[in-house]
């Protein structure tokens, strides 16, 4: 169970849709898991969560939050595909900055613009803001939907960036 919730980082609804679903398969943990690991997302949306007031999976949920930030800030959209391919804790602000032509941020040409874009990410819970350290952290859930939502040229082309910044 501790090696599941960990895999599910520890996100409320990620967990009862999987509590849900091994309740109503009748599925031990330990099978559960394994599948988890070999398919990801495609088994967590397999199931509804059922308590609770959650209308929709973990996975549709992100992915209206990304289209309603990509509706208000598409740069944002850009440093949230790029997150998904760094380490997920302590990005440094500065490395979006530094590398905004790479990145593709179009209209870079402040700290304060930048600041704005992560403030996007942040007002819908896709990043955690460190000010202390002006780095910021995208939970591993996140990343996963995001990884998943991109094509394999997409994929690859951040990845590619990703090693170069």
């Amino acid at each position: 169970m501790r090696a599941l919730a960990q895999e599910l980082g520890g996100l409320p609804l990620a967990l009862e849709q999987a509590a849900a679903y091994i309740d109503q398969k009748l599925v031990k943990f330990a099978v559960y898991l394994a599948q988890y690991r070999q398919r990801r997302l495609v088994l967590l949306e397999r199931q509804l969560p059922e308590i609770g007031d959650y209308p929709a999976s973990v996975v549709t949920t992100w992915q209206l939050n990304f289209e309603e930030v990509e509706r208000r800030s598409p740069n944002s959209v850009l440093i949230l595909q790029l997150s998904a391919f760094l380490a997920a804790d302590d990005i440094p602000e500065d490395l979006l900055g530094q590398n905004a032509e790479l990145l593709g941020l179009v209209g870079c040409e402040d700290e304060l613009t930048l600041k704005e874009w992560l403030a996007a990410l942040a007002d819908f819970s896709l990043i955690r803001r460190k000010r202390e350290t002006e780095s910021y952290g995208v939970h591993r859930m996140v990343q996963e939907v995001v990884r998943h939502g991109l094509t394999g040229e997409m994929r690859h082309g951040w990845t590619r960036r990703a090693i170069v910044s």
